[in-house]
């Protein structure tokens, strides 16, 4: 999926150091077959990683929320 939306989390810090944080939220509209009833792989895939990073990322957590809305 292409990334609609990307906001970090500074954990309430009125004044974050930086402009990004170990936690982010990706933010996606699905089509609505794209999260029909029932039980669904979700796969995470690294594509591209900053230069200047050079430690392990690990993922340690994936939470999906679904809205849904009425026609």
């Amino acid at each position: 999926l292409d990334v609609d939306d990307i906001q970090y989390c500074h954990q309430g810090d009125p004044a974050p150091i930086s402009d990004q944080s170990s936690a982010i939220w990706l933010s996606h509209a699905l089509d609505p077959h794209q999260a029909t009833i029932g039980p669904h792989l979700l796969e995470t895939v690294l594509l591209t990683r900053h230069p200047q990073l050079a430690c392990e990322l690990t993922l340690t957590d994936i939470e999906v929320l679904l809205l849904y809305s009425t026609p």
